[in-house]
């Protein structure tokens, strides 16, 4: 196989991809929880291998694989479409239920051993999966998504979490959720809370974070194997905190 092609299928209006990858928080995970291959209905990106016959390139330069980005409307008939959502959707459903019965609540189900694993105690899989559920419409499933969110999402604990995945994954699915669900303000109540928890982290002579903070006493530390902070992942987290301050003025 020479060419290969990931395909979006998520449906945006044409022209407000800008706008919404700023306000929707997650754009580009929030349908990484459970799919592989979408669709995206102004554009087709393709990858072709340098020995595929329509790759034209200098094999002496060792150039890269091409990207080529194809604008308007994608190619596929609306049947297709159809019948690939469908199975994406059926095949979300199916990992879903899986998390839902052997590690509801829980940060990560192990799908082979079929248990659950706590990394935070902070249910990351539920909370970063609650934009996915409203986006494809999986109504029961968000319910009782919301519901635990509601009963047993416990933000008081005395344990250290990494700013970073506590920031992208918690704090950005709560507020994506809230933007997403009509502004739910449970999602706000919560992610208010969390992000007043996380501040403290700020509170250094550089203003770069430090990695880890407690949830409870407040106190931050960098990692245990270096005294550094990653830029790569501190500056990641303008998009959550900036949109927490919209929506708090």
């Amino acid at each position: 196989v020479t060419d290969y092609y990931i395909d979006f299928c998520f449906d945006i209006p044409d022209g407000e991809l800008s706008s919404i990858a700023l306000e929707h928080l997650k754009l580009f995970e929030m349908l990484t929880v459970f799919t592989m291959s979408w669709e995206l209905r102004f554009a087709q990106i393709a990858y072709k291998s340098p020995n595929s016959s329509s790759f034209n390139t200098d094999e002496t330069q060792g150039k890269p694989p091409e990207m080529v980005v194809l604008g308007g409307e994608a190619s596929r008939p609306a049947e297709v479409k159809e019948a690939l959502l469908e199975h994406e959707s059926s095949q979300n459903k199916e990992a879903w239920e899986g998390y839902r019965k052997y590690a509801w609540g829980e940060d990560e189900l192990l799908p082979v051993s079929r248990k659950s694993q706590k990394w935070f105690g902070l249910g990351l899989t539920l909370i970063d999966s609650l934009d996915t559920m409203l986006l494809m419409g999986l109504e029961e499933e968000y319910k009782e998504a919301r519901a635990w969110v509601a009963e047993h999402l416990d933000l008081d604990q005395d344990v250290n979490v990494n700013l970073f995945e506590t920031t992208i994954r918690v704090l950005g699915g709560l507020l994506s959720a809230y933007h997403l669900s009509g502004h739910d303000p449970l999602f706000r109540e919560k992610a208010v809370d969390l992000g007043e928890r996380l501040l403290p982290a700020f509170d250094t002579a550089s203003g770069v974070p430090m990695s880890d903070v407690n949830l409870k006493t407040h106190k931050s530390n960098p990692p245990l194997w270096t005294s550094h902070s990653s830029l790569a992942e501190t500056t990641t987290l303008t998009l959550e905190f900036t949109y927490l301050a919209n929506i708090t003025n």
